[in-house]
């Protein structure tokens, strides 16, 4: 069951930054960055206000509707750290990158020191030890029709999986203060991430069948 405590502090946390930026107003240049390059490079910029507000709107709204789609789905079946994975993962990204993106801005953060690649690169190696506690649902994780239809496939496939996005994870770390252009790196990285799990999924169901 949806707990409606934890579904409200969730979403204050989601939208505390739109505090925070009301607070910089004065402080905030009249473009704000809001898109990055895969090397952390601002690339896009909006509006003071949109700057602001879109961001965390965005994610309440994606945050919200993941909740409720779950009521009526088992992923709120999931205990421990999964379930909380699930309720503060996507507030607890735009507290961070909202914050960072926000002070950078307003000079009170070093350029260099606010890296979207490392903070990403943070988040995947947390993933990492989370997934392999995250049990069968329709919404988070690796889902595949035989992930979904075969419980020790699940089990296995986010052992696996939990195991590379560490070391993917480490090594973005790693990437992200490299002075060099990195972003093909990246790139590959992120699609090995992706890719590797889902082939040693598709080959554990494919003996599993023989």
């Amino acid at each position: 069951m949806l707990s409606k405590k934890l579904t409200v502090l969730s979403s204050l946390v989601t939208l505390s930054p739109i505090i925070l930026g009301l607070i910089l107003w004065q402080y905030l240049p009249e473009k704000i960055p809001t898109h990055f390059d895969l090397t952390g490079q601002a690339d896009g910029f909006s509006s003071k206000l949109e700057g602001i507000m879109a961001l965390p709107l965005i994610i309440l709204g994606i945050h919200l509707i993941t909740l409720f789609i779950g009521t009526k789905k088992p992923i709120i079946t999931q205990k421990g750290a999964a379930l909380y994975l699930i309720y503060w993962l996507l507030p607890s990204l735009c507290l961070v990158v909202q914050t960072g993106i926000l002070l950078t801005s307003a000079g009170f953060i070093n350029r260099n020191l606010f890296n979207p690649i490392a903070g990403l690169a943070c988040l995947l190696i947390v993933l990492g030890f989370l997934l392999p506690y995250l049990k069968q649902n329709p919404i988070m994780g690796i889902r595949l029709p035989w992930t979904l239809a075969d419980e020790d496939n699940w089990a296995k496939t986010h052992r696996f999986a939990g195991r590379i996005w560490l070391v993917g994870g480490s090594f973005l770390f790693a990437l992200s203060y490299f002075k060099a252009d990195v972003q093909s790196a990246v790139i590959v990285v992120l699609g090995a991430m992706l890719v590797v799990p889902i082939v040693y999924s598709y080959l554990l169901n494919r003996a599993e069948k023989k």
